[in-house]
C-alpha cells in the first residue's frame, strides 16, 4: 500500500525541499536563495517560483507552512506572504 504524500509535501515540494537543501544551511535566506539559483534546474526554480506566488497571495494553510518552513520565518518577515514576496525579490534580482 502506497502512503499519501503529506499536504506539505504534496503541495509545497520545492519549498520543502529549499528548506531541507539550502535554507536550514545557517545562511539568511537572501544568501540559501542565492545558492539555490547557482545550483538548481531552471525548472527547479521556476517550481519554486511558482509556489512562492502561491504563499504570496495568501493561497496556504497557516498550520502547513509552519510545519514546512516553521513559525521563526513567520515572526521574522512578520508573514509568510512577506516572506515569499522576499524570496520573489531575492530570486528576480540575482544576477549570478
Amino acid at each position: 500500500m502506497t502512503e499519501k504524500p503529506s499536504e506539505p509535501a504534496r503541495h509545497y515540494k520545492q519549498i520543502g525541499n529549499w528548506v531541507e537543501q539550502y535554507g536550514n544551511s545557517g545562511a539568511p535566506d537572501q544568501r540559501a536563495a542565492e545558492i539555490f539559483m547557482d545550483c538548481e534546474t531552471r525548472e527547479s526554480i521556476t517550481m519554486l517560483q511558482n509556489e512562492l506566488r502561491s504563499v504570496a497571495a495568501g493561497r496556504y494553510k497557516e498550520s502547513v507552512m509552519d510545519s514546512v518552513l516553521k513559525p521563526a520565518r513567520r515572526s521574522k518577515h512578520g508573514s509568510y506572504e512577506e516572506w515569499a514576496r522576499l524570496m520573489l525579490l531575492w530570486i528576480s534580482n540575482y544576477k549570478g
